[in-house]
């Protein structure tokens, strides 16, 4: 049993457990994509850690969230490098993960994070765990598409898994798909601004 081993099953549960919150609204306070109870860090002594971003899944008026379907797909350690990924990188870094090897502006509001180390690679990158403990084991390279959702709110929009088709034509369908959900959700949200004013 690695050292770690405790915190990638608490991860697994959490996704497993969580529930989705409704488009993101002005009136409520959002929830994060990672549970607080898992955002203990072993390597700063266990104390507690507030993210600077909060982390939610894009869900469209039929009550589908396209980026959680894909990630509930993903084999074990993909899903826990994704996982761990977004909680020790999207939400403490939130937009400015585009000036890092991890993500790229797209344009038009529309970002894409990118994942290409494991679970303990990640945390070994940010300084949570020794490199002696990233040892690599099974390969990621995954993308995922985001926009911002008010204030200091990443919305998960959809995702893919680049390491089974590395063509130029899948990514642009990829990123076409995500700007078609970014629009949907924009203009769901000026509905939502007349339906008020």
């Amino acid at each position: 049993m690695t050292r770690y081993q405790p915190e990638i099953r608490a991860l697994d549960r959490a996704l497993r457990n969580w529930q989705p919150t409704p488009q993101v609204k002005a009136t409520r306070k959002p929830r994060n994509l990672v549970p607080a109870a898992c955002q203990c860090s072993p390597a700063r002594g266990g104390e507690l850690t507030v993210p600077d971003w909060t982390v939610e899944f894009y869900r469209d008026e039929d009550g589908r969230e396209p980026c959680r379907q894909w990630m509930e797909k993903l084999g074990r350690e993909q899903r826990i490098a994704l996982e761990t990924a977004i909680e020790v990188v999207l939400t403490e870094r939130g937009l400015d993960v585009v000036e890092t090897e991890y993500g790229k502006p797209l344009g038009g509001g529309l970002y894409e994070f990118r994942l290409r180390w494991t679970a303990a690679e990640v945390r070994a990158k940010a300084g949570r765990v020794s490199d002696a403990t990233a040892a690599k084991s099974e390969k990621v390279m995954l993308r995922v598409f985001f926009c911002t959702a008010g204030r200091k709110i990443i919305l998960l929009l959809s995702g893919y898994d680049k390491g089974k088709d590395q063509s130029d034509r899948r990514q642009s369908r990829e990123i076409t798909k995500a700007r078609k959900i970014l629009t949907a959700y924009q203009e769901a949200q000026k509905r939502a601004g007349k339906q008020r004013g």
